[in-house]
């Protein structure tokens, strides 16, 4: 974020030391990637700048291949938060069954799963025209794309697509594998980036970079 940015309307995303650091929140329609390993706090922070949103009367859209709605409940329900007034979009069980179907299929995962998959986003997205989307999906996008271009391509789209939806997007992937010669953070408007350390002794540490 620069300082010419903050004096346009920003969004808050629910934690006031993060507005503090990105001089007030986000831009509107934006693109943004959070980045972490496993148990950083992406999911955590996702459905914090949720809750912000749905106590807004915004509308908003949760869309999940890692996590469960089981999964995230239990999250909310340790930080004694609800998902009412959420539409989420489990797509855990449907990434599974794609996956078994294609272990037999000639076709390469890659030319079925993703497409079936997106075509599901999206019909969502145009069904519940939501202000706010989280997609917490990226490494598994990048998993079924099978390759850079194809990747590059898939998250080209996605851009444009909530861009006229004029939609607010948080991007959730776990950093786990990436394709050499290309990030995805050079395809946001911002990035942040969670990290969690455990030392020998103590309790653990966590950094943020934006």
């Amino acid at each position: 974020m620069t300082p010419s940015s903050s004096s346009r309307a920003m969004i808050s995303t629910g934690i006031e030391g993060l507005d503090n650091i990105l001089l007030g929140g986000i831009l509107p329609t934006g693109f943004y990637l959070v980045q972490g390993e496993p148990g950083s706090g992406k999911t955590t922070l996702a459905l914090q700048f949720i809750q912000a949103r749905l106590r807004a009367h915004d509308r908003c859209l949760y869309v999940s291949l890692t996590e469960s709605r089981a999964d995230l409940e239990n999250t909310c329900r340790s930080h004694g938060w609800s998902l009412e007034g959420l539409e989420l979009q489990d797509l855990t069980r449907v990434r599974d069954t794609l996956q078994s179907q294609n272990q037999e299929s000639v076709f390469h995962p890659a030319d079925t799963e993703l497409s079936e998959i997106m075509t599901a986003v999206l019909a969502e997205v145009e069904r519940v025209r939501p202000q706010y989307v989280v997609f917490d999906g990226l490494s598994e996008l990048r998993l079924l794309s099978g390759e850079a271009l194809r990747y590059r391509h898939q998250l080209l789209a996605m851009k444009e697509f909530f861009a006229r939806q004029k939609a607010t997007v948080l991007l959730l992937d776990d950093r786990s594998s990436s394709f050499a010669g290309f990030q995805p953070e050079s395809l946001v408007g911002a990035n942040i980036v969670l990290e969690r350390y455990l030392p020998a002794y103590g309790r653990a540490r966590r950094r943020l970079f934006v």
